[in-house]
This record gives C-alpha cells, structure tokens and sequence, in this order.
C-alpha cells in the first residue's frame, strides 16, 4: 500500500476575534463544536476504504476537516472519544494537540508505553484507567479494551486514548476506530511521533539520507498470534534497500535475524 497525503484547508472565520480557525461539525449537522484555540486543520479521511460502514469524506459538512467518523446505521452519541498517540516518551515530543486532549478528558485511558508524567496533566476528578500490554502480561484483551471505551463514550464523557508513539502505527488505533465508528461514538485521531523515527534520531541514525537512504521500510516483529502465518515477506524484507525498522520484535530479535540472514540479507548488515 502506497500512502500520498493529500490536504485541504478548511477554515472559518470568526468575527468576534478576526481569526480564522477550523470548526468542528458533527456529520449529523446537529450541532457545531468549536476548539478552545485557533489551530491548522488536519488531514480528510484517507483511510475510508479501511471502514466501509462510514459516511463517505464528501457527506460531511465543508467545515470538517477532522476525523469525526460515525457509522451511518447507529445514532450519534453525546461523548467522544480521543485516540491520541503520546511519542516515544521524551515529554518534549508530546504534540500540543495531544496535551489539549489529555487536558479535557473526563476519562484517560493509558498504555504501559506512554509517559506516566503525560497523567499529570489530567484535570482534577478524572478517571484515569490503566490498560498497558507487556510481554504475556496484558492488563486488558484488546476486546475489553474496546468494550471500555465505546462504554465510558456513550455515558457522554470526553474519553482520551493515550497510546505510546503513534496512534495507529502497530498500535491497534485502526481496530479502536472501527468498533467506535460500528457504535456511533465520535472521534478523532490524533497523531503521535513515531519512535520508529524519533529512536534512531536519538541515536544519532537518520533513517533517510540523499546519499545513503532514500527508502524507509517499517514493520512489525509482533503480528496477530492467531493468524494462520506470518504476512512478512522474509525474501524481500532481506533484500530491501534502504533503512529497515522492527518494532515490537525484542523478544524474536535473534529469530528474525537468522530468518533474514536465511533469505540472502548480508550477515555483516549494520544492526542498531
């Protein structure tokens, strides 16, 4: 799959302050919510093809450049619910967008890779609930995890996801989005640093260069344990040029290793 990002600016403008400023808009055209702040509008849907119950981009209203995907059979419900990624953990790499949502939510919902610091930016009185995954010790299945969420949204409380880096990159946002959009509950998702980027930056490893690098693959060393097999191409992983980025693969480091080495990638690759 090959992702072009394509973006429209859509902005309003109010009066009272001059500025001009996106505006949220409930597909339903029932109502219209504004942010606390001026900010750039974010990225239609481009990922429509992967929920095919959703209105399509050109139902909702002009004004909606953001995220705010409902199932067309299933009523709207009064709460909302955040997916926000959290970066690699440096509180630095925390997006503004990413703070105004942990800020608002009446529920923060958190992950065992984000920052326990990002908690202190929670409002007085609200509920913050722990659902991280370590190595064989999951607090929740990713199926409660989804049931507590479209439960706590449709009380019509505001409901922040907090997921370590980026949402939706090996981070099951996608899953999370689907059962949302299946029970009517509004959402946006918010995107986070990647540490597949920001790690090797750190390390003082570009993960591009003219000279060095012009391609950069990504994926995952933890697929879906009940799939039949793996989706990896071994063979071609081995022989791609270019930067290759594992995440979630410590535990089969070693396997993969041997597997790539197998499939002709050279033993005296450079590993970091």
């Amino acid at each position: 799959m090959y992702i072009i990002p394509w973006y429209e600016s859509v902005f309003t403008t109010d009066n009272q302050a001059g500025l001009e400023r996106p505006i949220w808009v409930d597909p339903t055209g029932s109502n219209r919510i504004k942010p606390k702040k001026a900010r750039r509008t974010r990225a239609p849907n481009q990922f429509s093809h992967l929920f095919p119950a959703l209105l399509p981009i050109d139902t909702l209203l002009p004004s909606a450049p953001r995220f705010l995907l409902m199932s067309k059979s299933v009523p709207p419900s009064k709460g909302i619910v955040y997916l926000v990624g959290a970066g690699p953990g440096d509180p630095g790499l925390l997006t503004l967008r990413a703070k105004e949502c942990i800020e608002e939510a009446d529920v923060l919902i958190y992950d065992y890779l984000s920052n326990p610091e990002f908690l202190r930016m929670a409002k007085a009185g609200s509920e913050r609930i722990y659902a991280g995954k370590k190595a064989k010790d999951h607090t929740l299945t990713q199926d409660q995890i989804n049931a507590l969420i479209v439960a706590k949204a449709k009380e019509g409380k505001v409901v922040t996801r907090l997921k370590g880096g980026d949402p939706v990159l090996f981070g099951r946002g996608a899953e999370e989005a689907a059962e949302l959009a299946a029970a009517g509950i509004r959402y946006e998702i918010v995107p986070g640093v990647s540490s597949s980027i920001a790690g090797p930056i750190y390390a003082g490893i570009p993960v591009t260069h003219r000279a060095h690098a012009s391609q950069l693959t990504i994926f995952t060393g933890h697929e879906d344990p009940t799939k039949p097999e793996s989706s990896l191409d071994y063979a071609h992983l081995a022989k791609t040029p270019g930067t290759r980025v594992m995440l979630l693969g410590v535990e089969r480091m070693m396997e993969f290793t041997g597997v790539l080495i197998k499939h002709v990638a050279a033993a005296d690759t450079p590993v970091a």
